[in-house]
């Protein structure tokens, strides 16, 4: 495919919106758009806001069309560009302070347009465009630079398989691959005809103008995308703090710090920062450690401010992301002790509720290089966090714990036995709950947690290969807690005989509770004894699954399930919860 000289449409007069100028314009005025990775954010848009873009250029030409072939001005929007006066290039570029998604989903319809245009004169006009002397005419973020000139910005690039389901890719590359896909299918020959994709590259170049604006002083480039940007609802707080970050930093230092944060923000990955609801990320931990400012975002712009860029990463962000990132992948460096920290992280992961994070990331940080401390912490903090779990205490009353927790750790010498001490009436309770409460039908996810733990620890002492894998495969919803004593025995049925009046106070009991299939769950049901007792049988000889494996078969008494026998499990299993966590016989 040849340059050509860039051509102007002859029917273009001035500008019919004052202060704005065409596509096709803009991208003649400079070799490269960058978009600098240092305060930017990720590539945020989208099929759905490609769509949008789409529709409303079909709008524009449906109206051009009613209007007898009349071309009227389409507006997409402010593009804010700035340049170094002094900068030594082969050609003028310009940084993009805002107007990155427009400007790269652009793009990419353009080269979906180019490459199925027949019309070859506006083919080359379109490549020349999108074209520079050195690559592609937009230049995203450095790590998406080469996949964006490979699958895109290439002559005949979308009309290649792109070789990848994007199951692998970075946020960026992956809205880019799902943006040329659905460009690539809007402009099948089924869809739009020659005419139309003709009719469609000259709107976009010659009567779809942008709002430009040009910054002579680069480095007030970061605070300019913050006020911009902060007005606007797409904005992710993750790139405002980055942008904060980087503004308050030299010139010299930014892409260096812009570059550590992206690294720490890699380490976590989707739990670095969001906003879905009721879910914890590293900047809330970072708000509950250090809690100065009235909500998350306010927090971590103070700790900017007082610890500097360089201070704030280094000490507070880095490690932490670390940390957490071990916390997520269940994850510790290999040597002493590093096996039992990954099965703590893992039974402290299985938990519903993640405020024991906060605490478990400060101490990781302080004790960076001493295994043996962390373990012992970790320990403590599991007796602490199952606790509360059978406690069932509010969310609210819980994260007020953990609160007074994270101000103790904050202390000197630090005492792990009084700071995850429980009181002799929490002891009671949590002992309490765990023998005769936990079947109740409000507490069978507790209850699921509990026996996983027992089932646990009795086949960790036989050094079962894959154990935790496993485990981790039953907190599914495939498996559910089955009553061997059912609490509405039916009509006829054996259960009056073998327990008398003790049936309504032994169901709840954790000696009359097994994990189980659902299947076989359901089969057993509330049927009689001596039916569940064949189920269980054939469900067994089939190596079928049923936990605790610990005194594990109520066929193993003589066949009989009645009050001597399930006390006798009771017995056992308490004896391990106590060897758990040591709450008490």
């Amino acid at each position: 495919m040849q340059d050509v000289p860039v051509h102007i449409d002859a029917s273009i007069q001035e500008s019919p919106i004052e202060g704005a100028i065409t596509i096709g314009r803009l991208m003649t005025e400079a070799d490269a758009f960058r978009i600098p990775s240092y305060y930017q954010r990720d590539l945020s848009w989208s099929t759905a806001q490609a769509e949008d873009l789409w529709y409303d250029l079909m709008r524009a030409l449906a109206d051009r069309d009613a209007a007898g072939g009349k071309w009227s001005a389409e507006l997409l929007g402010q593009v804010v560009l700035t340049t170094l006066a002094d900068e030594k290039t082969s050609g003028k570029e310009y940084d993009v302070i805002d107007g990155q998604q427009r400007l790269v989903t652009l793009t990419i319809l353009l080269c979906c347009l180019r490459d199925r245009l027949e019309d070859a004169q506006l083919r080359d006009r379109i490549h020349s465009l999108v074209k520079a002397p050195n690559g592609g005419r937009v230049t995203p973020r450095a790590e998406t630079v080469a996949f964006l000139w490979t699958l895109v910005q290439l002559p005949e690039a979308t009309l290649l398989s792109p070789g990848t389901d994007g199951a692998e890719l970075g946020r960026d590359q992956r809205n880019i691959l799902d943006i040329r896909q659905w460009f690539v299918d809007a402009l099948s020959p089924e869809r739009i005809s020659e005419d139309q994709r003709v009719a469609l590259a000259r709107l976009i170049l010659d009567h779809c103008y942008v709002a430009r604006l040009i910054v002579r002083d680069r480095r007030k480039a970061p605070n300019i995308f913050i006020r911009i940007n902060t007005r606007g609802k797409t904005l992710l707080r993750t790139d405002r703090l980055k942008a904060h970050l980087v503004a308050k930093a030299a010139a010299a230092e930014q892409m260096t710090l812009a570059a550590r944060w992206d690294a720490a923000k890699e380490l976590v990955g989707d739990d670095f920062d969001g906003e879905v609801e009721n879910r914890r990320y590293l900047t809330s931990y970072l708000h509950s450690v250090y809690n100065g400012g009235r909500n998350i975002e306010d927090s971590i712009r103070q700790l900017i401010d007082r610890h500097g860029p360089d201070g704030f990463l280094s000490t507070i962000l880095e490690p932490m992301a670390q940390a957490y990132s071990e916390i997520l992948s269940k994850k510790y460096p290999a040597g002493n002790y590093s096996t039992e920290i990954r099965a703590y992280l893992r039974y402290l992961s299985w938990l519903p509720r993640k405020q024991w994070v906060a605490p478990a990331l400060v101490w990781m940080i302080a004790n960076r290089g001493r295994p043996k401390r962390v373990l012992e912490f970790l320990k403590a903090l599991d007796r602490y966090a199952y606790g509360l779990l059978i406690l069932g205490e509010a969310l609210k009353t819980e994260g007020e714990r953990y609160d007074a927790i994270l101000a103790e750790l904050g202390r000197q010498d630090v005492d792990l036995a009084n700071v995850f001490a429980f009181t002799a009436a929490d002891t009671r309770s949590i002992l309490n709950r765990a023998k005769f409460i936990i079947g109740n039908n409000n507490n069978l996810k507790v209850a699921k947690l509990i026996l996983l733990r027992i089932h646990v620890r009795d086949e960790r002492k036989t050094r079962h290969k894959g154990l935790l894998d496993v485990a981790e495969g039953i907190l599914g919803d495939a498996n559910n807690i089955e009553h061997v004593l059912p609490d509405s025995p039916g009509p006829g049925s054996d259960w009056p005989s073998l327990f008398g009046a003790d049936v309504a106070a032994c169901h709840k009991m954790i000696g009359n509770l097994f994990i189980v299939p659902e299947s076989l769950n359901r089969q057993l049901a509330n049927k009689p004894w001596k039916e569940k007792k064949k189920l269980f049988e054939n469900h067994l000889r089939e190596d079928g699954l049923l936990i605790p494996a610990a005194t594990l078969l109520p066929v193993s008494w003589n066949g009989k399930w009645n009050r001597k026998s399930l006390d006798k499990r009771q017995a056992a299993l308490v004896a391990t919860i106590d060897d758990i966590w040591g709450f008490g016989p």
